[in-house]
Parts: structure tokens; sequence; C-alpha cells
């Protein structure tokens, strides 16, 4: 009925077919970026209907003529000459024209004119999608077929298709024949989403390898983002939500490798590829339920639970025992059933945004966002919008689960920062916790050991703080300690370190070159503390502090806490004296001769420039 082309063998040959780069989320709109489109021929009879290709690549978008055939029957057995041909635009589905039948063959065609300059450029075809097989032929002569008709049928619509034409097959200056077989098992199919293409095929290769790098890009990305989360989990256990958002990740990203030709050219059969990318949707939609309640801390009804539930064993169904063409029918029961799923999780949502908690109004954006792309998904899969634009409807539920992924990982991600910030912050002055600073010390006396500097550790009490509780309230307490602690930030250098022990205590660490540098520091704070002014019931507060101040030039094996120690005592001998006062403790001698050095002077004739030590 038809030759087949053959590069090494010539005529005759078993065919040439190439499965190339995909990407479903991008493909169809950088396709519709770049390339001009053919434009339809001036008819001159009932048989001059076609493209005129006028310049490369060209969008065969516009009429065609198709012929539909029912049943499971291969393009072999079928006479082209007794069917019966309708007009049919190009891309669209093609219930429009021939009704929902399954499952069904159809046969498009039109005429391509293409002139004699494009004799010496390798032409090609591509097809952004197809459903669900297809089989192509100029001039009679087969050039490429993705995918396999009854009976031994092998699913292909996730695959975008790219084909060499052979130039022995083309004739130049003349009108050519192209010739489209596509066969649907269980779907509204045909030639949808984008027009085929008729290009120079070095560059619609390019195109297509571009397209297949970036879906690489995305699966790297939500395994990296999954390996992540999962670390989080580890490191903070009683956080589950990063355990679901860890097996989102990675559902997402086997879900998108379904769609890159890795996966197509690793041996696996497009039907087990089918039966992955529809069984990953089943465990995406349940973990986006699980997600939604976790987050919240809200126990998952039971009535979810059993969906989930549902959903698990559908998805091991699909993977195992389901026929193909009953995949569609569970899919059409997903989508329906976790539409409905959506109602107690927007009820959750909008009790959550009368409570004020964080994020969710930013969860419920992200969730109504996802429930239109996915209604209006479910709507043209059930034919209800056939005018909707392919080219935009093959676009809106990629986007929709990305754009509610991304939501998930955005909160996921401020939230763990905040918490992170609560860990190393106190909420109140906003300097360091105890467990951080002490942390950050032993790396600043490590540094000084290296750098032979000085290491100064300065131990702060506010004085009479427990009277300005009792006789002001707890507020009036909060309010010096959050200006003590603006106050210190201020005067203090980015590489310093200050923290709160507890209380009223707090405690800052310096790396000097020279002690006089620390003197000056210490000055600073005290002067910082002495502007201190808080307004209470018509009276100024104005706090003072007693110091303790210990330094030296560490050596190796020298530990954190005998810094922190010997300041805490010069802070005992300040208060001792009385408030408002600073002490110096000198750990070197004692250190190494075991004879103390410890200076006290009164904090307000503190001499500012004792005699400089220069680190040698």
């Amino acid at each position: 009925m038809y030759k087949a082309y053959d590069l090494d063998k010539g005529f005759g040959g078993e065919g040439f077919s190439l499965n190339q780069w995909v990407i479903p989320i991008l493909c169809a709109v950088l396709l519709c970026a770049g390339g001009a489109r053919a434009v339809p021929a001036s008819r001159s009879s009932g048989r001059e209907n076609g493209f005129r290709v006028k310049a490369l690549p060209a969008d065969l978008r516009g009429p065609w003529e198709a012929a539909w055939i029912g049943g499971e029957v291969r393009p072999e057995d079928v006479d082209p000459a007794k069917l019966k041909w309708v007009k049919i635009e190009v891309p669209s589905r093609w219930n429009r024209t021939f009704g929902s039948r399954f499952p069904a063959l159809v046969l498009y065609r039109t005429r391509l004119y293409i002139p004699a300059r494009y004799r010496d450029i390798p032409l090609g075809f591509s097809f952004y999608r197809i459903r669900d097989v297809d089989r192509i032929l100029v001039n009679g002569y087969r050039v490429g077929q993705t995918g396999d008709f009854p009976p031994h049928f092998q699913k292909a619509n996730l695959i975008p298709r790219l084909y060499e034409i052979p130039p022995p097959v083309l004739r130049y200056d003349a009108w050519n024949t192209l010739e489209v077989w596509v066969y649907s098992q269980a779907r509204i199919g045909g030639l949808v989403s984008e027009p085929p293409r008729i290009g120079e095929y070095g560059a619609l290769r390019v195109s297509y390898e571009r397209y297949g790098m970036w879906i690489l890009l995305f699966v790297f990305l939500f395994g990296f983002v999954g390996f992540h989360h999962g670390l989080l989990f580890f490191y903070r256990s009683s956080a589950r939500v990063h355990v679901i958002y860890t097996v989102l990740s990675v559902l997402m990203a086997v879900y998108m490798w379904t769609y890159h030709p890795l996966a197509h050219y690793s041996g696996i059969s497009l039907n087990m590829l089918f039966r992955i990318n529809i069984g990953s949707l089943a465990l995406i939609v349940g973990a986006i339920l699980g997600f939604m309640f976790t987050y919240f801390k809200t126990r998952i009804p039971y009535y979810i639970q059993v969906i989930i539930g549902i959903y698990l064993l559908m998805a091991v169904y699909i993977l195992v025992w389901a026929k193909v063409k009953h995949i569609y029918v569970m899919l059409k029961f997903i989508e329906v059933v976790s539409m409905a799923c959506m109602i107690p999780i927007f009820k959750l949502l909008f009790d959550r945004i009368r409570g004020k908690q964080s994020f969710a109004r930013i969860l419920s954006i992200g969730l109504i966002v996802f429930f239109g792309s996915a209604v209006y998904d479910i709507s043209n899969d059930f034919g209800w919008f056939p005018n909707a634009p392919v080219n935009v409807a093959g676009l809106v539920m990629p986007l929709g689960f990305a754009f509610l992924y991304l939501t998930f990982g955005y909160v996921l991600a401020v939230r763990f920062r905040r918490y992170e910030r609560r860990a190393t912050y106190d909420t109140l002055t906003g300097l360091l916790q105890r467990e951080r600073m002490t942390e950050l010390v032993d790396h600043e006396i490590q540094n000084a050991v290296r750098d032979s500097k000085y290491i100064v550790g300065i131990m702060l009490d506010l004085d009479d703080f427990k009277r300005v509780n009792d006789q002001f309230s707890h507020t009036a307490g909060d309010e010096l300690l959050k200006a003590f602690g603006r106050s210190i930030q201020e005067v203090i250098r980015k590489s310093d370190l200050a923290g709160r022990l507890g209380g009223d205590e707090f405690i800052i660490v310096l790396n000097v070159e020279h002690r006089s540098e620390g003197v000056q520091i210490v000055e600073r704070i005290r002067e910082a503390i002495a502007q201190i002014q808080i307004v209470r019931d018509g009276r100024v507060i104005t706090p003072t502090a007693s110091i303790g101040v210990a330094w030296c030039i560490p050596e190796k094996g020298f530990h954190w806490s005998e810094l922190i120690h010997a300041a805490d005592l010069a802070l005992l001998r300040s208060k001792a004296k009385g408030k408002n006062k600073v002490t110096w403790h000198h750990l070197g001698k004692e250190r190494h001769s075991g004879q103390g050095a410890n200076a006290d002077r009164p904090l307000e004739t503190d001499v500012l420039n004792p005699q400089d030590e220069r680190v040698s």
C-alpha cells in the first residue's frame, strides 16, 4: 500500500523513526515563540489546497483533510481511496469533527509545496504532541513512526516527535503529499497542542535538545530539593511535613523523568512509562492532600486517609496489572475525587486565615491556582470546552502543579528560616542565644590562637533589673531589654559576638589585635548604656550595668569556658564593689605562672588607654 524508506537500504527498508528530546511544560511555549508560519496556497482547484513553504521553519497550521476509521485497525489494513474525507483544523482535537468514539484510527493529509532552494538543506518534521500513536508518510513513503498500532499497542502520547525527511522522498518546486496516521485508544486524540512544523533538521534537533536540557534541569532540581528536605527531617525529626515534601519532590522528579528521552532510550516500554507517569500523578495528589493537613498539624480526616490509601493501591495497580485503556478511567476518578477533596482543605485554610495563622493566605493562593488549573484540565478531558486553545490547554495543569509545588517550597523555606533564627537569636533582644553563642565563641578562640590575637570576654549584668520589673511591670523590663539589645548591636563591630545568657545577663566576645581596641569597645558599650532612657508612668528609667572583662592571648588547648568563667568572676567582683563598675581580669599570668593579675576599676573612672601590648 505504501513504501518505506531506510537511510541505509533505500526504498523497501523497515522505515526510520526518531524519538527526540522532550519537555512537556516548556515545549509548547518555545514552539509558539519561534518560526515562520506556512501560508496556505491559493486555491486553483479542489485538489490544489495545501501549504506553500516560504520560510523555514514553517508551521503547518490551518485546514487539512481527515478521515475517521473506527476500531482497532492498523494502517496496512486500510485503503485510503475508499475513505470519506472531511475538512479539519490543525491543531485540534478530532472530537469536534468525528465525536468521542474510541478506539479510533484517523488519517490526516495535506500537501506541501517546497521550493528548489531547499534542495541542499536536510529537512525534518516536528510534532509537539500526538495522541497516541503516529506514522508519517511523505509521497507514500514512511519517514517515521512512534509507538505501535494494535494489536501490539504502545502508547506514545508523552513524546514530542522529530523525524528527518530523506531527500530522495521529496519533490522540489512541486507539490508533496503529507499523511499522518494517528491512533487513539481511549482518549480524545489527534494532532493537538501545536501544529506540525517543517524546518531544517539540525535546527529542529537543537531545539529539542534544549528542551531536554530544561527537563533534565527540572528533574535534578526536584531531586535536590527532596534531598535537602530529607536532611531537614533528620535535623529536626519532629518536622514530618519535610518528609511529605521530600516524597512529593521525588514523585515530581519521577513524573518529569517520564517525559525525558533518557527514559525512552532506557529500554523501558512506552506503555510502562505511561503507567509510571499516571501512577506518580496519583501519588502526587495524595502527597498534596497529606501535606496540607500535616503542615497545619491537623489530624487527617478518616475519609481523606482512605482516599490517600486508595490512590496508593491504584498506583500499584496501574504499574502492575491495569490495561492501558482502563488507566484513563482511573485517571478521571483521581481527578474528580481530588477536586472533591479540595473542599475540606479550603475549609481548613479558611479557618486558619481567620485565626491569622502564618502562611495560610499564601497556601490558599497556591491551592486556588492549582484548583483552577485542575478544573480547566478536567473540563478539557471531558470535552466541555471544545473551543479551548490547544496550545494553552496542554500547559495549564503542569503549571498549576508547579505553582503549588513552589508555594509549598517557599512556605517551608521561610518557616525553617524563622525557626533557625529563633534558635539562633533571642527574640526579645536580637542577640545570639546561649547555645549558638558558645559555638561561635569557640570558633573565635580558634581564630585568635591561629592569628596570635587577643580574645576579650565581656560579661554584663543590668543593675536593679528586678526592681524595674516589680515597680514598672514586666512590659517595662522587656522594653528595657529591647533597648539594651539595640544599643549593643549599634556599638559593636560586625565581627564581634553578642549574646544573651538568660534574664539580664549578657556576654560579648571580641577578637582584637591590640588590647586598646577592647578598652575602646568597652567604653562605647558603657556610653551606649548610659544613653538608654525608658519613660514609664511619667518617670525616666536610665539603666546601669556591672561589667566583668577577661582577656588574654589564647594558646592551643584554650577552652571557651575558661574565658567565660574568668569574665564571670570579674563580673562578680564588680557587683561586690557596688553597681555601675567594671573589673578587668588578665588570664595570662594566672594560666602560666599561677599568679592572678586582676585590676578592679570603677566604671566611671576606667582608664581608657592602658599601655598597649602589640602582638608579636
